[in-house]
């Protein structure tokens, strides 16, 4: 039985940044480099090369960087879901968004629509 999804997902390949904290870290910020697989209403998709420990991190700022016409997207999620892929060396994971304000919505609409024009 497959599971129904709250939103639509628009595949994309476009760099992030983030940083994680965490109490085991002492209050020390972890900070990677990746890309974002997928992209949604609801969250992302990421790909990073850290440890795993990042994924079990209390709190995440992100800092996607778009392609023009867009310059970069940043909030805070919460990492949902977790695991180190050995294949590709990457930790793989599935982040939601946190607390957008009514700006942050509205621009994150406009660019799944228009990466949605891009791919079709």
């Amino acid at each position: 039985m497959s599971q129904r999804r709250k939103y639509a997902r628009v595949n994309v390949n476009i760099p992030i940044s983030c940083n994680f904290s965490n109490s085991t870290f002492r209050r020390k910020k972890l900070i990677s480099m990746g890309n974002v697989y997928n992209l949604s209403m609801g969250g992302m998709k990421i790909g990073l090369p850290c440890s795993e420990e990042a994924g079990h991190s209390e709190a995440m700022r992100y800092f996607v960087h778009l392609p023009a016409p867009f310059n970069k997207f940043n909030g805070n999620g919460k990492i949902k879901w977790s695991y180190q892929d050995p294949d590709i060396n990457l930790l793989v994971f599935g982040m939601e968004f946190s607390n957008l304000n009514d700006g942050q919505r509205n621009e994150l609409e406009n660019i799944i629509s228009e990466l949605k024009d891009e791919s079709s």
